[in-house]
């Protein structure tokens, strides 16, 4: 379970509400700007480890050509590998994904996030894109509302431990 922070741009006729299908389309000119966020985003932590799925891979896993595979491929996807950093980016288009692992305890929280808005000032840089918070279901402002989210992924965070616990119940405990 994460928390998601959504970059893109809006679509004129539904505003903030929700953005273009489109937008996840690559292009050459979206490939090229989101290699620069890319960039961008390992200069800020090295330890980012870029994934680019092959399209031959996709061709052949959902039965299309290899070119209809590369433009749905061109994402790139960024994470640290050995768990270092329990957040997940991905860059698709003209959108970006930042999901935030719910699995760090209420006094990382604050630091957490730091390091995810740290990310989303970097994207929204780069791009110009607005912010969406998905659970608060609102375009954010970078310069405002950083306490809104944190509480917001706090709840979410304090939720997910919940379930969790009732996942890892033992096996006689089923039903209660």
């Amino acid at each position: 379970m994460s928390y998601n922070l959504f970059l893109s741009i809006p679509k004129a006729d539904k505003g903030v509400a929700g953005f273009d299908e489109a937008a996840a389309v690559a292009s050459p000119v979206s490939a090229e700007r989101n290699d620069r966020v890319a960039t961008a985003l390992l200069a800020v932590n090295p330890e980012f480890e870029v994934f680019r799925p092959d399209p031959e891979t996709i061709a052949e896993r959902l039965l299309i050509s290899v070119e209809a595979a590369r433009s749905l491929g061109r994402q790139i996807e960024l994470a640290c590998l050995d768990g270092s950093c329990p957040i997940y980016i991905t860059l698709c288009g003209d959108r970006c994904t930042i999901n935030i692992s719910y699995g760090v305890g209420p006094a990382q929280a604050r630091a957490m996030m730091q390091i995810a808005w740290g990310y989303v000032h970097v994207v929204h840089r780069e791009t110009g894109w607005a912010v969406v918070d998905g659970q608060l279901d609102r375009e954010i402002d970078l310069e405002r509302d950083f306490e809104a989210v944190l509480a917001s992924y706090c709840r979410g965070a304090a939720w997910s431990a919940r379930v969790m616990r009732k996942l890892m119940r033992p096996w006689w405990k089923f039903w209660g």
